[in-house]
């Protein structure tokens, strides 16, 4: 969810179905983005979030095979199957089925619309932003997903200044929010300080147009230039 490297999780589920481990996956960042089939994956459990792929915002899923064996969240209800008491918000979970489907059915598309996006994000301003570095792996990564480093600078102070300058990004993932340390991810991956000190996470849409990215190099270019002079 960091690097948008995208990792196997075969050996993973083979290793747990061979110990009678159950796995869930955290697939927030994968659904609508790259082809996932629960029943083929191994997986006990799979979450999701809606807003991840265009669904209203306060609602996710868990996906659990009808084996497995859970103890309720919050007892006290028969809601979802006994297994978490209260209301269900109908109109969310309706807006997270009717955006999933959409999201499956249009999948390759939008990843072939999303990869030539980045991938034109990624080469400008690896052209006007040198040295600049991709973190990850580049050959196997979700096509909505751009880690780069600007060695040299500070990843608050280019936040900052990329906010003003009408760029949204992230230091890293939303779970480590207001955190000053480095990203975990980057830190195993063996990055230098100088590296993992300037990483900013940029993620698109496939409603970006062409003349935003364009846009986005020029703003983003102009920012790293300005920090370093």
């Amino acid at each position: 969810n960091e690097t948008g490297v995208i990792q196997d999780i075969a050996p993973l589920a083979d290793l747990c179905l061979k110990h009678q481990i159950p796995l869930h996956l955290d697939c927030v960042q994968a659904i609508g983005e790259i082809p996932f089939h629960f029943d083929e994956s191994g997986a006990t459990a799979v979450s999701l979030a809606a807003h991840k792929f265009h669904g209203p915002r306060g609602i996710g899923a868990l996906i659990v095979k009808a084996e497995a064996r859970l103890l309720p969240q919050i007892a006290g209800g028969h809601q979802e199957r006994g297994k978490r008491a209260g209301t269900e918000p109908v109109a969310l979970a309706a807006g997270l089925a009717k955006a999933l489907a959409a999201a499956v059915q249009e999948q390759e598309q939008r990843s072939r619309q999303m990869a030539a996006l980045r991938d034109r994000l990624q080469e400008g301003l690896q052209e006007l932003c040198s040295p600049a570095v991709v973190n990850g792996s580049q050959a196997h990564r979700l096509p909505n997903t751009l880690n780069i480093s600007f060695p040299g600078l500070d990843g608050e102070a280019l936040l900052i200044s990329l906010d003003l300058a009408g760029i949204s990004c992230s230091l890293g993932s939303a779970c480590a929010s207001g955190s000053r340390d480095p990203a975990p991810v980057l830190l195993a991956m063996g990055c230098e300080e100088r590296v993992y000190r300037s990483a900013v996470r940029l993620s698109l849409s496939f409603l970006n147009t062409n003349e935003e990215i364009e846009a986005a190099i020029i703003r983003i270019s102009k920012v790293v230039n300005q920090l370093r002079s």
